[in-house]
């Protein structure tokens, strides 16, 4: 997760490369985060993921808010 942040920081638009290159790099990142996200909750059984209030249909729109840090509760 560490190398992630680096090199999302290191593509951010106010250096040279980040300016044409950072934003689909970053995209690819964000990306590639939510599927790790949609994996990891797809692995919990049906009780647990009652526990923390989703359900199986919710896991896609529920992992995009926790990877970018929005309140989950604030929509539903």
């Amino acid at each position: 997760m560490a190398a992630i942040a680096t090199v999302a920081k290191f593509l951010s638009p106010s250096r040279g490369i980040g300016g044409w290159l950072g934003q689909p790099v970053q995209d690819a990142l964000l990306a590639a985060q939510i599927g790790r996200m949609i994996k990891a909750l797809c692995d919990l059984t049906d009780e647990q993921l009652a526990e923390i209030g989703i359900t199986r249909r919710d896991i896609p729109a529920y992992a995009e808010k926790l990877v970018n840090g929005e309140d989950w509760t604030a929509t539903r």
